[in-house]
C-alpha cells in the first residue's frame, strides 16, 4: 500500500469519528433542551418548538420581535394621555351638578322650601338668612291664616330688629310667593314674612318678593285651609288658627338646582 493511499484511509476513518462524535452530542441535546424547557417554564412561559440554539451552552440569546410598521416590542405601545381617577369610568369627564340655597321651613303640618331671589331683593334675602340663621323663627306660629290670600308668621316687629329698606316689585304675588310684611312706612319691613295661599296681584309692587314656593304645595294648601278664629283690624282680616300651627325649625341648605328652574 503506497503512501497516498494510507493518506487517503487515515482521513476517512478521522471522517467517520467526527460524524459518530456529532451524532452523539446531537443525540445528548434534547435532555439539554428540556432541562431548560423545565426552568424556564417555571420563570415564563416556554416556546412550543425550542429554536435550534435553546439549550446550547454558549449560544446567543434570542431577540425579541419588533413590529416593522410602529417599531413596537412585542409591548403594547404607550399612548399619552389622562391617567383614569380611581373609582371613575374611563375616559369619563366629571361635571359638577349645580346647585341653590334654598328655605326650609319645616311645620307641625310639614315642610316647605323656597328658592331666594337673592339677585332680585338682596337686602331683603340677606336679613331673612341672617333672622333663620339664628334660629329666630324657630317655634314661632303662623298666627294669621286667611284662606286664600296669605299665611303669616312673626313678631309684629316690635322687637327692635334693624328694617329694611323697600325692593318692590321684581316679582309678582303668585300662589306660594314669600314676601315681607311692613306697615305704611315702606322701608319698614323686619321680621314678619308671608307665603301667599293665592295669586295676590294687588299686592305687586307694594310688598317685597324675595322667594317662591317650590317643595310643600301640599303643606301650603293644609295650612291655609285649617279652622281659624276670625278676627278683624277694621277691613283688614287677621284670623289666628284654633289649633297652632308651628314652624319648628327655619334652615338654610344647598340643593341640586330643579329641572326647568
Amino acid at each position: 500500500m503506497n503512501a497516498r493511499r494510507v493518506s487517503v484511509l487515515l482521513l476517512a476513518v478521522a471522517a467517520c469519528s467526527v460524524a459518530a462524535t456529532a451524532n452523539a452530542d446531537w443525540r445528548a441535546m434534547p435532555e439539554t433542551v428540556g432541562a431548560r424547557g423545565a426552568v424556564a417554564s417555571a420563570a415564563e412561559p416556554a416556546s412550543p418548538i425550542p429554536t435550534p440554539t435553546e439549550g446550547v451552552a454558549g449560544a446567543a440569546p434570542r431577540e425579541r420581535s419588533t413590529d416593522i410598521q410602529s417599531g413596537a416590542t412585542g409591548r403594547p405601545e404607550a399612548k399619552p394621555g389622562r391617567a383614569a381617577q380611581p373609582g371613575s369610568d374611563e375616559g369619563s369627564l366629571a361635571t359638577e351638578e349645580p346647585t341653590e340655597e334654598v328655605a326650609v321651613l319645616d311645620t307641625s303640618r310639614g315642610t316647605m322650601v323656597f328658592r331666594l331671589f337673592e339677585a332680585a331683593a338682596p337686602l331683603t334675602t340677606a336679613n331673612f338668612k341672617a333672622l333663620v340663621a339664628e334660629g329666630f323663627y324657630d317655634g314661632l306660629p303662623f298666627y294669621r291664616v286667611v284662606k286664600g290670600h296669605v299665611i303669616q308668621a312673626g313678631d309684629g316687629g316690635e322687637n327692635g330688629r334693624p328694617t329694611v329698606k323697600g325692593e318692590f316689585g321684581a316679582h309678582p304675588h303668585v300662589t306660594g310667593a314669600l314676601g315681607l310684611a311692613r306697615d305704611a312706612d315702606p322701608d319698614s319691613g323686619s321680621t314678619e314674612i308671608y307665603v301667599c295661599h293665592a295669586p295676590r296681584p294687588h299686592l305687586d309692587g307694594r310688598y317685597a318678593v324675595f322667594g317662591l314656593l317650590i317643595e310643600g304645595f301640599d303643606v301650603l294648601e293644609a295650612i291655609g285651609n285649617v279652622d281659624v278664629e276670625e278676627r278683624w283690624d277694621g277691613e283688614v282680616a287677621f284670623h289666628r288658627p284654633i289649633e297652632p300651627v308651628v314652624i319648628e325649625r327655619a334652615r338654610l341648605e344647598r340643593r341640586p338646582v330643579a329641572a326647568g328652574s
